[in-house]
């Protein structure tokens, strides 16, 4: 890493280390080779490592199968370079559409907050293999002083053994104490010596265990109460789950992009050849509007790129296109940013380099003019 660089990718690459997954790798060993060709900057770099750790945590968090995304990243790769061109100066929203918008309803889908929330609530947070990776960033979050969490381990407040205490203090049927007890809410981190110390005994004297690590953020709510019941376990669960939200946002969209498509002066067409209209974005972007046509890639010309051929077909998968039998053509049913106008009406015609040259303003001028 360049020197100037390392601190502001530094953070980013020790959590991706955490989430020991060499799954990305094709992905983001690219991804680096370009920021040290000077293709895309050191933030750039940054942001598109955190959004993977934001995949990656989300999907794990949630305890969904690996199998669909073990050969996924090369696609992505593909489908990012396709759609930039060339042009980097959009690479962090063209990862994060394909990324995200592109795998919604598929089995690469990074789960929402209202995903995370329905299976937090009711799954075994315990043995999820990121459980300590989000509980150290919860600590650290908003904390202006680092904290050595080395010599900590998880710690159930609620123990894993039932005792009577528990099973008449926390207000659980013993056929719902494995539920309650392993919930997020229920786990923290103590120090190693005073995990063991803690055992099974009462809530008194947990806390007083517990006040060794008040400095913690993460305690200093639970050292508060009087008490420890199944209320105050769903209570904290929820209270964990807005923050992972807010620590693993589920997009960061720029909402420029948004604005600029109301202006109707900047909008263009390709009529000539099929019925399509798009809004020209001042940073040379191409946001090709719903309803657009697309030619059918059914018998594909040689000299077309066969990186369009696999676009094409994972766009239908995704629902971004849509074969209309009964009128015969093809159509976006959403929005789609393109790279630039190359990009866009290459894709769209089956076209090489140059078909950008089809390209009109409202009046029939070639945009490339």
């Amino acid at each position: 890493l360049d020197e100037n660089d390392s601190p502001l990718l530094d953070e980013a690459l020790t959590e991706y280390r955490k989430n020991k997954s060499i799954m990305p790798a094709p992905f983001l060993m690219e991804m680096y080779h370009m920021y040290e060709q000077h293709l895309i900057t050191a933030r750039q770099l940054q942001e598109i490592i955190e959004v993977l750790n934001i995949y990656l945590i989300r999907r794990w968090l949630c305890n969904v199968d690996t199998s669909a995304i073990t050969r996924y990243f090369p696609t992505l790769l593909n489908l990012v370079l396709t759609e930039c061109n060339g042009v980097f100066d959009r690479i962090v929203d063209v990862v994060k559409s394909n990324l995200i918008e592109g795998n919604k309803n598929k089995g690469a889908f990074m789960p929402t907050d209202e995903q995370l929330e329905t299976t937090l609530l009711s799954s075994n947070a315990y043995i999820l293999n990121c459980i300590r990776t989000v509980l150290d960033k919860i600590e650290h979050h908003n904390n202006p002083v680092h904290v050595n969490l080395s010599d900590l381990n998880i710690e159930h407040i609620m123990p894993q053994k039932p005792t009577k205490y528990w099973l008449e203090n926390a207000d659980v049927e013993e056929d719902e104490y494995d539920k309650y007890c392993n919930l997020i809410g229920n786990l923290t981190l103590a120090g190693v010596y005073d995990n063991g110390k803690m055992g099974n005994n009462d809530f008194a004297f947990k806390k007083s265990v517990l006040a060794s690590t008040s400095h913690l953020k993460i305690n200093a709510a639970i050292l508060e109460k009087q008490s420890w019941d199944k209320e105050d376990i769903l209570k904290r669960t929820r209270e964990i789950i807005a923050l992972l939200i807010e620590v693993y946002p589920y997009s960061h969209k720029e909402k420029a992009v948004v604005e600029v498509v109301k202006s109707e002066k900047n909008t263009i067409f390709i009529n000539d050849i099929i019925q399509a209209s798009a809004i020209l974005h001042e940073n040379g972007s191409v946001e090709v509007l719903a309803g657009s046509e697309v030619k059918a890639y059914v018998l594909v010309p040689k000299t077309c790129s066969q990186s369009f051929v696999r676009m094409y077909d994972e766009f239908l998968d995704a629902g971004i296109l849509e074969i209309q039998a009964e009128a015969g053509k093809v159509v976006f049913v959403q929005n789609k940013v393109f790279a630039n106008l190359s990009s866009a009406a290459g894709f769209m015609l089956q076209g090489g380099p140059n078909a950008k040259q089809y390209w009109k303003d409202k009046d029939g001028n070639a945009i490339s003019e």
